[in-house]
C-alpha cells in the first residue's frame, strides 16, 4: 500500500515538472516567433510611456496610438522585456505561427 502511494506521488510530481517544462518552451517558442515576424525587444519601462498601466505577460495586447496599432507581447519569463511590433509584424507573427501549427517541425506530411 505505501509502495502504491510513494509511486503515485512521484507519477503526480513527474507529470507536474513536464507540465511546468511545457509552458516555459511554449512561451520561448512564442517570443522567438515574436522576434523573426519583426518584433523588436524594448525596455519595459516603455509601457508608461505607451500609457500602458499594466500587461499581462505571456498575451499579444494592441493598443492604439493615435491611428497606428501597436502590439505589445511582455515576457513570461523573469526578463522585465517587452517585444513591440507594427501591424505587418503582427500579420507576420500569425501568419507564422498557423504554417507552424499546421506544418509542426519534424511531421511527415500525409501521402495522397
Amino acid at each position: 500500500m505505501r509502495t502504491s502511494i510513494i509511486r503515485g506521488a512521484v507519477l503526480i510530481a513527474a507529470l507536474l515538472l513536464g507540465a511546468c517544462t511545457s509552458v516555459g518552451e511554449s512561451a520561448s517558442a512564442k517570443e522567438n516567433l515574436l522576434s523573426t515576424a519583426g518584433f523588436k525587444t524594448v525596455p519595459a519601462n516603455e509601457l508608461k510611456e505607451l500609457g500602458v498601466d499594466s500587461l499581462p505577460s505571456g498575451r499579444i495586447m494592441k493598443i492604439k496610438r493615435g491611428d497606428v496599432d501597436v502590439f505589445l507581447y511582455r515576457d513570461a519569463n523573469a526578463c522585465a522585456c517587452l517585444l513591440k511590433g507594427d501591424e505587418q509584424a503582427f500579420q507576420r507573427y500569425k501568419s507564422e505561427k498557423l504554417e507552424r501549427d499546421f506544418h509542426p517541425a519534424g511531421a511527415v506530411p500525409a501521402a495522397f
